[in-house]
């Protein structure tokens, strides 16, 4: 999908339109191959150089995911890239709320996620909203690896 809402100037490339260090946001289907598509449109928002990128990537997989397989419904992917700071929110439609499964729980079939997003992140959470929830990472500066 290419249906971006910038909200601050992106920066052009190959005459196709990229948001770039903005606040940006895009919808996406309940297809698990919408996963690679939200990380490219990721990617393309905060850049291939930045410090943080494979952190980004790996949040994004993970939040997506859950939407997809936990919520059932499409997503909407924000992005928000400042100088030293990512904001990453995938907002759905359907019930529940985002926990942790139980170390003891994790199998090999799945349950790491929001450990991964939490290791990654320096913070995250999640806001209720009429029709669904957000989930919420920000990542600042350099890498950083946080023990759960």
């Amino acid at each position: 999908m290419t249906s971006w809402r910038v909200t601050s100037p992106g920066r052009v490339a190959a005459g196709r339109r990229y948001p770039r260090g903005c606040d940006v946001q895009d919808d996406f289907d309940d297809q698990l191959t919408e996963i690679v598509a939200a990380r490219r449109f990721a990617e393309q928002t905060i850049g291939s150089d930045h410090a943080r990128l494979a952190d980004v990537l790996v949040i994004v997989s993970e939040l997506a995911s859950n939407a997809i397989r936990h919520a059932h419904s499409g997503f909407s992917l924000r992005v928000c890239s400042k100088r030293e700071q990512v904001r990453i929110e995938v907002a759905d439609h359907g019930g529940g709320w985002p926990a942790a499964t139980p170390r003891a729980e994790v199998t090999s079939g799945g349950g790491m996620g929001l450990h991964l997003v939490a290791a990654l992140s320096d913070r995250w959470g999640a806001t209720e909203r009429g029709d669904g929830k957000v989930v919420w990472a920000e990542l600042d500066g350099g890498p950083t690896f946080h023990v759960v």
